[in-house]
């Protein structure tokens, strides 16, 4: 068997490449199965069940024979310990660069977009296989959330181009991405340990080890009521990894702010610094919206 699957607890990406690309394979003649280990996160798992999606688990044991396609994935961080390069197939990720000499013998689609989601697109544009509503819908929600409601400095032209494609072709049901986030901004903060169980990452800089949760979807008020459980998560995340510098980063759509909460001296001196933003009461504000993945290229550049 072969199986198309993403890291444990997807996102939204992971999880609308897992459904699109078994839908464009399956078309192809292929003998696909798109899997999820460990659960979707709140966004993905509201998607999933506003359209009426369901996506089996993936396997606990696997067979000499089973080979593994990897969705929103460029390495084998946060997959199950029996995928590896020995039974992966195929990587579609959408990072600047792969680096990892193990990977050389897999079949790798990676380009600087800003969601896996639209590589995903670009094979339904480019054959004459025509999605389904739901699989285009739920691409359509991952570029969206990835591109920070497409106000992303990493949304780019082919994403632009994914997006008209699906938006020409297919209807968008009205409130669809409205309700989407709202419901995922008020699970966030319903229960705010989920959220960062599933997706708190860790980067080692330099040989410095950085721990750094993400809220995708928040308001001003959300993230100065939540200051003080949002920081007893990073302490309690910066215990786990060991981490020297720990922070949390938040963007508000509405606005196009950003926010950094942060408590450690240390961290705060180093973003102020790199960043140009300055903390009161463990929070700093950014006139701009605040990215995980924009701070950290910032600082790796930087540092």
């Amino acid at each position: 068997m072969i199986y198309i699957t993403a890291k444990i607890n997807p996102d939204k990406d992971g999880v609308a490449c897992i459904k699109a690309y078994e839908e464009y394979l399956l078309a192809l003649g292929k003998k696909v199965k798109g899997v999820i280990f460990g659960k979707p996160q709140v966004e993905p798992e509201f998607v999933m069940k506003k359209l009426g999606v369901k996506i089996p688990n993936g396997p606990k044991k696997i067979n000499p024979d089973d080979k593994f396609i990897l969705v929103d994935a460029s390495s084998f961080m946060g997959m199950p310990e029996f995928i590896n390069a020995n039974n992966t197939i195929e990587m579609i990720d959408h990072r600047d660069q792969i680096d990892d000499v193990k990977l050389k013998n897999i079949k790798i689609q990676n380009e600087p977009v800003v969601a896996a989601a639209t590589l995903i697109a670009k094979k339904f544009i480019a054959s004459s296989i025509k999605m389904s509503h739901v699989s285009a819908l739920m691409l359509y929600e991952a570029i969206c959330s990835h591109s920070s409601n497409f106000k992303s400095p990493y949304y780019t032209l082919r994403d632009k181009k994914a997006v008209e494609f699906i938006k020409k072709n297919y209807q968008i049901p009205k409130n669809f991405i409205s309700s989407v986030f709202a419901f995922t901004q008020k699970q966030i903060f319903a229960n705010l340990n989920r959220h960062f169980n599933q997706d708190y990452k860790v980067f080692n800089l330099n040989n410095s080890i950085f721990s750094v949760g993400q809220i995708d979807i928040c308001s001003k008020e959300q993230i100065y009521e939540n200051k003080e459980k949002l920081l007893k998560i990073i302490h309690s995340q910066a215990k786990k990894y060991k981490s020297k510098y720990n922070f949390i980063i938040a963007t508000d759509f509405e606005s196009g702010q950003g926010f950094y909460i942060a408590d450690e001296l240390e961290t705060q001196k180093l973003l102020t610094k790199l960043l140009d933003i300055k903390f009161i009461d463990s929070i700093a504000t950014s006139k701009h919206l605040a990215l995980r993945k924009d701070t950290m290229s910032k600082i790796k550049n930087r540092i």
